[in-house]
């Protein structure tokens, strides 16, 4: 208490540095697309092809506005940087595998998408154990050590595959 008597606000970790924020607008998108993923995954598996490439459309979206808000208006969080690859992979690798199920897309090129994401994300998670304090929570973003910044090509990635996506149900919505 304060010389009033009045309870004085305890700071918050996240107080300190914007950075340790979660609740973002940019990680509220993320975890949008995120949720959003086994919805449009059904609708590949339902033979409803034209709310998918809608789906695949909208998840496109709001995976570059999350970028241009965290950058634009300064959320960029750790919390952000981690969550929104990890999104992308688990988008890409469930409508691949759902578009494959449904003869969409070949076997081959499905097995390479996730074969690499599942590699990226195993080493991600051997990174960060690696760096972890000894007392440190794994899922506490202000032990985070490791600074991941996606490259251009990462994005150009990420892009052509939801291209890849999104031709695959056009094909299969208008004969291609």
């Amino acid at each position: 208490r304060d010389a009033m008597g009045t309870p004085r606000k305890r700071p918050r970790a996240t107080d300190a540095d914007p950075q340790h924020r979660i609740v973002t607008l940019p990680n509220v998108l993320t975890s949008a697309r995120i949720l959003a993923t086994p919805v449009v995954g059904h609708w590949i598996l339902t033979d409803r092809v034209l709310e998918a490439l809608a789906g695949v459309v909208v998840m496109g979206f709001t995976d570059w506005l999350d970028g241009f808000v965290a950058k634009r208006f300064g959320q960029e969080t750790v919390v952000g940087k981690f969550l929104d690859p990890l999104a992308d992979k688990f988008m890409i690798m469930t409508l691949s595998l759902a578009l494959c199920w449904q003869g969409h897309l070949p076997y081959s090129l499905v097995g390479l998408i996730v074969v690499r994401d599942l590699g990226l994300v195993a080493g991600t998670v051997w990174v960060r154990l690696q760096t972890l304090p000894r007392d440190g929570n794994f899922f506490d973003p202000r032990t985070v050590k490791l600074q991941a910044h996606p490259s251009t090509l990462s994005k150009i990635n990420t892009g052509l595959q939801l291209g890849v996506l999104g031709a695959s149900l056009g094909r299969a919505l208008w004969g291609w």
